[in-house]
Formats: structure tokens, C-alpha cells, sequence
């Protein structure tokens, strides 16, 4: 497993090794630099719809929960009007 050091290093290795492509030949690095920036996008979008879509199937739980409730002071009214 990496320590956080590992992966400090790893990153810092890369961004050099970005640095020194983008020097060398800055077209493919560009290009490169878009194709990651419309991944992290699209990672970001489909982040923000799984919590929209957890949020929501939360508030269904919580919808379901109160009708139950409701049912449930429903039946146990008529009873009580009886007696």
C-alpha cells in the first residue's frame, strides 16, 4: 500500500515529467492536458449526479416513511373514535 509520501513523490514525478514534455514538444502535451480536463468533467458530472440521485432516493425513503406514519395514525384513529 502507498504512504502519502509515495504518492507525494508520484505526483511530483509526473508534473516534471509534464513540464519536460510540454518543453519538448507542446502540441502533444496540450492535447493531452484536454483529453484529461474532459475526463475530470465528465468524472465530476457523473459525481454530482450519483449525490443528486443518492439526495433524491433519500428523500423518497423519507416520503415513504411519513406516509406510513400517516397509514399508520390513520388506522389508529378510527379505532380510538369507536371506543
Amino acid at each position: 500500500m502507498p504512504t502519502r509520501f509515495d504518492l507525494f513523490k508520484s505526483v511530483n514525478e509526473n508534473f516534471e515529467r509534464y513540464q519536460d514534455g510540454l518543453k519538448k514538444n507542446p502540441d502533444q502535451w496540450k492535447e493531452l492536458k484536454n483529453h484529461y480536463d474532459h475526463f475530470l468533467k465528465s468524472h465530476m458530472l457523473h459525481v454530482k449526479a450519483e449525490e443528486r440521485a443518492f439526495k433524491a432516493s433519500q428523500r423518497v425513503g423519507q416520503c415513504q416513511v411519513m406516509k406510513f406514519e400517516l397509514e399508520q395514525e390513520g388506522e389508529q384513529e378510527p379505532a380510538s373514535k369507536q371506543e
